[in-house]
């Protein structure tokens, strides 16, 4: 499995803080490592939806690849983002969820709402997800036990 520096849970609890804060209409931001670890969370995400979250991220990203790679006929692609539109004809949660992959084993979600503003969602998206690379590997995961 995936594990992270406990040193490192500040830095990633302020950059999860500062993406919910420095963006209108962003209501949840989880980063997790590509395994489905939660590394840290910034929202009002309750304890059992921020692991469900981050386990269905990373499988929807894992998803998203091994569909885009198929469709395209050749392996050699990554995934640079997944974006899911919601609506609802029952009154249920409307908006945006945005994954992006950050490199080193690390990914970005987003969970904002329908008046939200994708395109500067996936700007800062973008330029945390550039800085968590930066600064973070997370060991791919392993299956000797």
């Amino acid at each position: 499995m995936s594990k992270l520096s406990e040193s490192m849970k500040p830095h990633l609890d302020q950059v999860a803080e500062r993406l919910l804060a420095e963006v209108p209409g962003v209501r949840h931001v989880l980063i997790l490592t590509t395994d489905g670890l939660k590394a840290a969370v910034a929202g009002e995400l309750g304890e059992d939806d921020q692991d469900r979250a981050a386990a269905m991220s990373a499988g929807l990203l894992s998803a998203a690849r091994a569909a885009t790679q198929a469709l395209a006929g050749t392996e050699d692609l990554a995934i640079s983002q997944v974006i899911t539109e919601t609506s609802s004809t029952d009154g249920g949660p409307r908006g945006w969820a945005i994954i992006m992959g950050t490199g080193h084993n690390i990914a970005l979600a987003v969970w904002a709402g329908p008046d939200a503003d994708i395109g500067i969602i996936a700007h800062r998206m973008t330029v945390h997800a550039g800085s968590l690379s930066g600064l973070l590997t997370a060991p791919a995961r392993s299956d000797e036990r």
